[in-house]
């Protein structure tokens, strides 16, 4: 099922945004923006990886993407809700 979207595992990743968007408990709130960091953690560490390995430079531009989103669901999600 991919809810009308033609790329799922994007729409999987909106999807919980969006619904993460009406939670109110801390905890489930906390567990959400960690998974959040791992995800694009991960994603910005694979990526500077592909660029070692002949992607093109412009790759960089959605790592620091990536960092950026990592430090505001750090700082957003996880230190100011402790």
């Amino acid at each position: 099922m991919n809810f009308g979207c033609s790329r799922p595992p994007s729409c999987a990743s909106a999807l919980s945004r969006s619904g993460a968007r009406n939670l109110t408990d801390g905890k489930a709130l906390r567990f959400v923006a960690v998974s959040f960091v791992v995800f694009h953690g991960a994603s910005a560490l694979l990526e500077g990886w592909a660029w070692t390995t002949g992607v093109s430079g412009r790759i960089w531009a959605n790592v620091v993407v990536r960092v950026v989103a990592v430090a505001l669901f750090a700082y957003y999600g996880i230190a100011r809700r402790s």
